[in-house]
């Protein structure tokens, strides 16, 4: 397979992830507003839900400033994955219409999801979220193999 093709099928491919991307992220919209909906019209259902899964002292301490913060955080995480998904919707978008997807804006743009991803990992009610914190990393490390690869592209462009 020659280069010309490979590109070619980068290019589809990415066509097809950013309208993933993008259906994903009504989704997102769509379950955050559920989510404030619920809290709205049901609240005290909601909160007499969480009461039956947490112990009698427990119980006292969910009240309905509780059932807001966690409304909050909520919204606030899917929020945080919307930026990411639209970051990412860009740059496949941007891959489906370029040569080469060696370009600094998505070494700008790689960093900015992990970011967010690790900022996400932050709010999380239960527990420890490791898993971001990973996968913030490794997408950290794969912009720093981009950004090698754009040293590359801009020598092979130079050179020719």
């Amino acid at each position: 397979m020659n280069s010309n093709e490979k590109i070619l099928r980068l290019q589809k491919a990415s066509h097809v992830v950013s309208i993933v991307l993008t259906v994903i992220r009504v989704l997102l919209v769509l379950a955050a507003l559920g989510v404030i909906l619920a809290g709205i019209f049901c609240g005290a259902a909601f909160t007499e839900a969480l009461n039956g899964l947490f112990s009698p002292v427990a119980q006292d301490a969910l009240t309905t400033g509780v059932l807001i913060l966690l409304i909050v955080c909520v919204v606030a995480k899917l929020t945080l994955y919307f930026a990411v998904l639209t970051i990412a919707g860009r740059m496949f978008r941007d891959f489906s219409r370029e040569d080469s997807p060696f370009r600094q804006i998505h070494i700008r743009r790689m960093r900015w999801i992990a970011l967010l991803i690790f900022l996400a990992s932050f709010i999380n009610l239960f527990s420890i979220q490791l898993t971001g914190w990973m996968a913030a990393l490794l997408i950290w490390c794969v912009s720093a193999v981009f950004d090698y690869g754009c040293q590359l592209q801009q020598e092979s462009d130079e050179t020719l």
